[in-house]
């Protein structure tokens, strides 16, 4: 089975990306791709796009990447009586990566600064635990902040 980490590794990294100059000249060093700015734009856009679910020109996008016009990306399978995909760059193995996996795509509940991830679990809501410690710990000071005074009164008694 092929190592899905560089892709994986890709496409969060792209939807999660800064929007600075330095930012893209990280990106594009770490993954070894030779993009421009708009084209870093452009992409960051439709990922983060189809991680909240999808339009219908982030699905034109996404077409447009996964098969380009040679459609050498696309095989037939006769045996197995289907399609097989090889992507043909990292940016097609991330694409194809986040359609995979998009029940494991998911936007981290708080703000922080790694807000797409992939899930271990179709319910997890954060992207780690700290970020669950730190939403936990909000749930637990908002229900003080209604209930402090309430709960003092009954101790009193």
């Amino acid at each position: 089975m092929e190592n899905t980490t560089p892709s994986r590794r890709f496409i969060a990294d792209l939807a999660n990306l800064e929007a600075t100059r330095e930012a893209e000249a990280a990106f594009t060093e770490k993954h070894g791709v030779a993009l421009d700015h708009e084209t870093i734009s452009s992409l960051k856009d439709t990922a983060q796009t189809l991680w909240s679910g999808g339009s219908d020109r982030s699905f034109d996008a996404l077409r447009e990447i996964l098969l380009p016009f040679d459609r050498k990306t696309v095989g037939v399978d006769w045996k197995a009586r289907s399609l097989s995909y090889q992507p043909g760059s990292i940016i097609q193995a991330g694409f194809y990566y986040l359609l995979q996996n998009a029940h494991l795509a998911k936007r981290c509940a708080n703000e922080c600064s790694k807000r797409f991830f992939f899930a271990k679990r179709p319910n997890e809501r954060y992207c780690s635990s700290k970020c669950f410690t730190e939403a936990q710990r909000k749930t637990k000071r908002e229900w003080w902040e209604a209930h402090a005074e309430e709960f003092k009164e009954r101790r009193k008694k």
